[in-house]
């Protein structure tokens, strides 16, 4: 049997990107030479808007997920799947501090994509928790709320943690990543290190976390693909390749 190789991508679009769609295909056309293949899912953050979700409806191949951020702010988190690969679940985990964005729009919480591809069962845990530091001050000038402390985030990356240790014991090949500040304490000193004692591998590339589970991959190839690319105005996309090896 031909190795199963996932390929899996997260990637900011941002309310303001005039050009969702041909942001996606750059995404498509960077894994295609980095990965031989196109993604078998894109995780979107900060893709809310009536406009984007019109775009990525549009996608050639995909099939366009939706899950509600029943926060506050109620956003709408997409997510683009392979359209041959069977949908199992889709869903969005609000924050564990209660709140739904931040001042610059970040659904807090974590966004889970679960499929079958070619007989296994995969699933794409994927974190915004939102802002810190000088940004905290700002939010709380701005929206008369205070983000997420160091105690929030260590909270919720227990809580995400449970669901990660819950997908393995239930037989899924699982993916975690994160755009939230890694580099920063508060995410250094509660994501990853929970990642790490449950077993998971875990690598940080600038702001960005990406996790596999070593037990049922390996080889696994991280990919930065460029905001200029995408047209988000903040985050580059971030991709990781490895190969099945449960079979």
């Amino acid at each position: 049997m031909k190795p199963i190789r996932h390929r899996i991508v997260t990637a900011n679009l941002f309310v303001a990107n005039k050009d969702p769609r041909g942001g996606v295909g750059k995404i498509v056309s960077e894994c295609l030479t980095a990965f031989g293949g196109r993604p078998d899912v894109i995780g979107i953050q900060e893709g809310h808007g009536r406009g984007i979700l019109e775009a990525l409806a549009r996608v050639d191949g995909y099939r366009l997920l939706v899950a509600r951020d029943q926060g506050e702010a109620g956003k709408d988190v997409p997510t683009l799947l392979r359209a041959r690969w069977e949908l199992l679940g889709h869903e969005f985990t609000h924050a564990v501090d209660g709140t739904g964005t931040g001042v610059f729009d970040h659904p807090r919480g974590f966004l889970t994509v679960r499929y079958v591809k070619r007989g296994v069962n995969v699933a794409l845990v994927n974190t915004h928790m939102g802002v810190i530091g000088r940004e905290r001050e700002e939010e709380a000038g701005a929206g008369g709320k205070v983000a997420a402390s160091a105690a929030d985030h260590a909270k919720h990356a227990a809580l995400q943690n449970e669901h990660v240790a819950q997908l393995r014991a239930d037989g899924f090949t699982v993916f975690v990543t994160a755009d939230a500040n890694a580099h920063k304490g508060v995410w250094s000193e509660s994501l990853p290190s929970v990642l790490e004692t449950s077993g998971m591998r875990v690598t940080i590339m600038g702001v960005d976390l990406i996790a596999s589970d070593p037990e049922r991959t390996l080889d696994p190839t991280i990919a930065r693909i460029p905001k200029e690319l995408t047209g988000s105005d903040a985050h580059d996309a971030i991709a990781i390749s490895a190969v099945e090896t449960s079979l």
